[in-house]
């Protein structure tokens, strides 16, 4: 079947005709065969029948006298039938009053007689009883053993003749059929290949000819209907998709001319960073200095000075203008100029007023555990005063005598 079906349609519409017209031929020689059999065989019984009746009426005066050697005689007259292989005259009583074997053959038995007249086939034989009649009385039976050779003959005669007609009629068939099948296979590979044109080549505006006014013409019609609106449909989108087309075109240079200005206005944006970043780096270089001025002013001023408890004031206030001080000048060291990292801000203070108010380094060490996180100036301003009280206070009180103090002027 998967054989079948992978066959073009010239050789499905050849095949199919063929193998109906095998059929039907096929169909008929057999059954003309066995009709013509049957007929042969009908006339056959007949005819010997007929032979046979002849052989009883011509043995009636014999069986009527019991005379054997004429209806040996009379049944000797079979000698001229070639298909007779055997007969013989019965008596009522089942005795054979003569017979007859073609060639002398000694394997032919003679049957036990029956009731009355028959006929029947065997495999090779035709056996026929016939009932001998004298004024209307039964007087006898004749038997007659009939060859089938010549009804086998027939037989295969007309096998052979049926064969080559059946022979000779596929041929023709087949030439007619692989003619005729054009009619309905053309049509439908001529859309079949404009179908596949179609396909490869996206133009819609190809159509089928018709090819009449039956199945396959209307089959065509309903195509060439399909292609136009899928024709209209296909104009229709690529209208759609121009219109799609232009507008993303207009679209995208709409967004390069944003883009444009986004890049125009980030670098303006930049460059005002910039400048502000270099003017609050500026802002912080000078009010560290400003500060570091003051604290210069402040110790100028302090040396100037006698009284310890005005000394310690002016290095008080030193201190807390140098914590202020620092601020500026890690916020202008900074990358960011907002916050400072309040872990260095406080070492650089405590080591600044461990250096002012001790003046030694060595016999103090500091430790500090504090997070690593950054201030503003707003917060680390007020912290640094705080921290730069606590670490003055420390220092001024946490040892007796003030050992650790430096000497005053």
């Amino acid at each position: 079947m998967n054989f079948f079906n992978n066959l073009s349609l010239r050789s499905k519409l050849t095949s199919i005709s063929m193998i109906a017209c095998t059929i039907a031929l096929v169909l008929a020689g057999v059954a003309f065969v066995i009709y013509d059999h049957q007929q042969m065989k009908s006339n056959m019984v007949q005819e010997f029948e007929i032979l046979a009746d002849v052989l009883g009426a011509n043995c009636t005066a014999a069986i009527a006298f019991n005379n054997t050697n004429d209806a040996k005689e009379t049944i000797a007259s079979l000698m001229v039938e070639d298909n007779v292989a055997a007969a013989c005259v019965y008596r009522l009583d089942g005795t054979i009053l003569a017979q007859y074997k073609q060639g002398g053959r000694a394997d032919i038995e003679f049957p036990t007689l029956t009731v009355d007249q028959s006929h029947q086939f065997g495999n090779n034989y035709l056996e026929l009883y016939r009932n001998i009649i004298l004024e209307e009385e039964k007087i006898g039976i004749v038997y007659l053993q009939i060859s089938l050779k010549p009804l086998d003959d027939r037989l295969t005669s007309i096998f052979i003749a049926v064969s080559l007609a059946i022979l000779c009629t596929l041929v023709i068939v087949l030439l007619i059929v692989s003619r005729l099948q054009r009619l309905i296979s053309q049509p439908i590979l001529t859309l079949a290949t404009t179908a596949k044109q179609i396909s490869d080549s996206r133009d819609y505006s190809v159509r089928v000819p018709m090819a009449g006014q039956d199945e396959v013409g209307t089959l065509v019609e309903q195509f060439n209907g399909m292609l136009s609106q899928i024709q209209t449909r296909d104009s229709a989108l690529q209208k759609a998709q121009n219109r799609l087309e232009q507008r993303v075109n207009e679209r995208t240079l709409e967004l390069q001319e944003e883009v444009l200005e986004h890049d125009r206005a980030k670098q303006q944006i930049s460059t005002s960073l910039r400048e502000k970043e270099t003017l609050l780096k500026e802002i912080h270089h000078r009010v560290k200095n400003n500060l570091q001025i003051i604290t210069s002013l402040l110790n100028l001023q302090a040396y100037q000075i006698s009284d310890i408890n005005t000394q310690r004031l002016f290095r008080d206030s030193m201190s807390r203008v140098k914590s202020m001080a620092l601020i500026h000048e890690q916020l202008y060291q900074s990358k960011d100029l907002a916050e400072i990292s309040f872990s260095e801000y406080v070492n650089s203070l405590a080591r600044y007023l461990l250096s002012t108010i001790t003046g030694n380094l060595e016999r103090i060490s500091i430790k500090q555990d504090i997070d690593d996180t950054t201030f503003g100036v707003d917060t680390a301003v007020p912290c640094g005063l705080i921290i730069n009280e606590l670490v003055t206070n420390s220092l001024k009180y946490a040892f007796p005598n003030n050992h650790c103090l430096p000497k005053t002027r």
